[in-house]
């Protein structure tokens, strides 16, 4: 919509602003919208848009999007795509459950309740300031 207004200035200073509340790939979604649709020629929007790309830090986007989308893109080089994804890669063999934030509960009065909750990630339905525990090893129980 308005993105298609913006002049290369204004939209380094979008892309550059570590303050804005939008996630990588949204920011990501931003530049290649006025890549596509922005005033001035293919060619210099893509130089501005590669010179842009270090202020988005990939490896905080979901690599199916890397791989479909932001490798295609035309502005974003594939070897950073790729040293993003060897990145999430890495991030993912040492993801160990003992990182994840937990809460031990006890004395709740019922012992139904007594135990360790895990921090659950990405729960649907919960908004962004809203977070959920769920009780370790309670598959089934009660």
């Amino acid at each position: 919509p308005g993105v298609k207004f913006l002049s290369s200035t204004s939209m380094g200073e979008i892309i550059r602003d570590q303050e804005i509340g939008v996630d990588e790939y949204t920011m990501w979604s931003i530049l290649n919208l006025w890549v596509k649709r922005g005033p001035g020629t293919e060619e210099d929007k893509i130089a501005h848009a590669k010179a842009l790309t270090s202020h988005i830090q990939l490896l905080l986007i979901d690599p199916a999007q890397l791989k479909s989308q932001i490798k295609k893109c035309g502005f974003v080089e594939p070897d950073d795509v790729e040293k993003a994804l060897e990145e999430i890669e890495l991030m993912l063999e040492n993801d160990s459950p003992d990182d994840k934030e937990r809460v031990i509960v006890e004395g709740a009065g019922d012992g139904r309740v007594n135990g360790v909750y895990v921090l659950a990630e990405d729960e649907v339905g919960l908004k962004g300031d809203e977070v959920m525990f769920l009780k370790e090893g309670d598959e089934g129980e009660g």
